[in-house]
């Protein structure tokens, strides 16, 4: 399917209630997507593709402080940039659904 309106409800209404962990890889990674993951339930990985070509501190620190203060959300800045986007849900180590596409976290 293609969707292309209203993403971050769609995306935050269909999260699977079994899932126990959620990764995502994008390039770019906003404020309010990563505090709704501070709501959830599971242990959540963003994988921040891009942060080594933006250099948005300012940005980091506020993301830094968010997660700090919770243990369900890790973000991680690789070596490598990417600018995929890609989104797993799991349950036990194992996948039950995914995403793919151009809209970033």
């Amino acid at each position: 399917m293609l969707y292309y309106k209203n993403l971050s409800s769609l995306f935050f209404d269909s999260i699977p209630r079994e899932a126990d962990q959620f990764i995502a890889l994008t390039g770019y990674v906003g404020l309010s997507p990563i505090q709704e993951l501070l709501t959830l339930p599971m242990e959540n990985t963003v994988i921040f593709g891009m942060f080594k070509e933006q250099h948005n501190l300012d940005l980091h620190r506020r993301l830094s402080d968010l997660t700090i203060a919770e243990n369900n959300v890790s973000i991680v800045y690789p070596e490598i940039t990417c600018h995929s986007k890609c989104y797993i849900w799991l349950t036990n180590n194992k996948p039950i659904k995914g995403l793919i596409g151009s809209a970033n976290f």
